[in-house]
């Protein structure tokens, strides 16, 4: 055995001994066990590990060493930083290239989704405590437009905001198509109180839904992701609110780029395609692309995808493409077609359960919570015993071990499963998930593992349990490479300070 992999494994052998050998008593105290008793079965995932790619780059890195020669957009991937690595991969024609490309927008894409679904999650209750503030009766109007975004039912839209009532009313008219994501309605006039983020949000989004990039980019060059889409009253009674119609604006961007660089890829990046046609509102294009890969499992598996797709061989990628497929299948109003795929779903390994999980979740079906082990660590120690057991002989060892792609692979497939249990589940088993998921030596922050996508949805799940302060310790750290995180972070400060006003404190207490 390689000094390198000796090290590895005996590093998470000590990691393993603390978390399992050791029990909590009731006194607080803690009982040593003889020996810890694993909970899961992980052969399937021991033989699927032998035949992996994983495994193939223990014995010998240098295919991913020629990735991260041929561009150095790689290195911003694996440090956790996508929009430096979109930009260092724009222009370049290869699939490697492209398949690098459509992830790093994917990761930007699904950090922007993640945020708008947050900012939906907590506008409901900003609006319901709004309704007792001083200003409440001239925000009622803007309110009303607000909550019928969220619910499509428009009632009440008065005064000021009667322009936006109308415009609901009327598709056709130039405000109306830029409210219904049409590009007719690009540059219509906005009413008293909108902002121009506002109309270069709509804008962007119509423009990214109709596949015109370029002018999609261009907009949000001018938005400032941090401005609000109205502003309502003056001075101390000044009232910001924001848009849920427009708050998935740059994730349509995003998944549109994702989109076009793998369109004509061939293979399992499908799957990436296949994502990014989800987010752009085009669920039947995403099932088509899912179906075409079961019905013909690709043979190749290029490592370029395989290294952030949580999967360690085709038969898990299948499975996955089942899932997805059965997912855009529902959204597409085609239930039976989803319940065949997910009932093509014969699951061997954990990631195979966690497919299946993810796919139930997202179509109405039962969720079970043991898709993936209460201890993480039994999987990683799985995974890593396969890269051990190549002994002296395992040249890349030593990169498998400092790039964390034992850690990195387990982060994606319990993400997925924490996705799951947020959906269709127990919403504190997601964020205990999360949390288990999370680096933690940058605890809340970016970081190599830590995704952007990943600390959004963190915030998120939180916001679903009730804890908004911890939520906004993600959004607070995401600033630099995710400036638009300020708008929903400053919901949820307004939404702490309301409601310690209304239990007689200041405002700023609930912060």
């Amino acid at each position: 055995m390689s000094g390198p992999t000796r090290a590895l494994v005996l590093a998470l052998a000590a990691g393993m001994a603390v978390q399992a050998g050791c029990t909590k008593r009731k006194d607080g105290g803690a009982v040593q066990s003889e020996k810890p008793q694993p909970t899961v079965d992980v052969t399937a995932d021991r033989e699927a590990a032998r035949q992996s790619w994983l495994v193939g780059l223990a014995k010998d890195s240098a295919p991913l060493l020629a990735l991260a020669r041929a561009n150095a957009g790689w290195s911003n991937l694996f440090t956790g930083s996508p929009q430096a690595a979109l930009e260092a991969f724009e222009g370049a024609a290869d699939a490697d290239a492209r398949i690098a490309k459509a992830m790093a927008a994917l990761e930007m894409a699904e950090a922007y989704q993640a945020l708008a679904e947050l900012l939906r999650a907590a506008t409901p209750a900003l609006l319901k405590a709004q309704e007792t503030r001083p200003e409440a009766a001239s925000t009622a109007p803007w309110r009303a437009f607000i909550q019928a975004r969220l619910t499509g039912q428009a009632a009440g839209i008065d005064g000021p905001a009667m322009p936006l009532g109308l415009a609901l009313a009327d598709p056709s008219s130039g405000l109306g198509a830029l409210l219904a994501g049409r590009v007719e309605g690009v540059d219509a006039e906005l009413p008293e109180g909108a902002t121009k983020a506002w109309g270069h949000r709509l804008a962007l989004r119509a423009l990214a839904g109709a596949g015109r990039i370029g002018e999609a980019q261009r907009r949000l060059k001018a938005l400032d992701p941090r401005a609000p889409d109205f502003e309502v009253g003056s001075g101390d009674a000044r009232v910001v609110l924001r848009d849920p119609g427009a708050a998935d604006a740059e994730a349509w961007l995003y998944a549109a780029i994702a989109e076009e660089a793998v369109r004509e890829v061939a293979g399992w990046p499908g799957l990436l395609r296949a994502r990014a046609l989800r987010v752009l509102g085009r669920p039947a294009d995403a099932l088509a692309v899912c179906e075409a890969l079961v019905a013909t499992p690709p043979a190749d598996l290029p490592l370029s995808f395989a290294l952030f797709s949580g999967a360690l061989n085709a038969s898990e990628l299948a499975n996955q493409a089942r899932a997805l497929g059965a997912v855009a299948a529902f959204e597409a109003g085609q239930a039976e077609k989803a319940g065949a795929l997910l009932g093509a779903i014969k699951p061997a390994t954990i990631a195979d359960r966690v497919s299946l999980a993810w796919g139930n979740a997202f179509t109405g079906r039962p969720v079970g919570a043991d898709a993936f082990p209460e201890d993480r660590g039994e999987y990683v120690a799985a995974l890593v015993a396969e890269v051990a057991a190549l002994g002296a002989g395992a040249a890349g060892a030593q990169d498998v071990q400092q790039l964390g792609l034992v850690d990195r692979h387990a982060d994606v497939v319990q993400r997925r499963y924490a996705a799951a249990m947020g959906r269709g589940g127990d919403p504190s088993i997601a964020v205990k998930a999360r949390e288990a998921a999370e680096d933690k030596a940058a605890a809340f922050s970016p970081s190599a593992r830590n995704s952007l996508s990943a600390l959004v949805l963190a915030a998120r799940d939180n916001v679903g349990i009730g804890r908004p302060r911890v939520a906004l310790k993600y959004l607070a750290r995401l600033g630099e490479q995710l400036p638009a995180a300020a708008g929903p972070g400053e919901m949820l400060r307004d939404l702490l300070s309301l409601r310690a006003m209304e239990q007689g404190g200041s405002a700023t207490a609930g912060q």
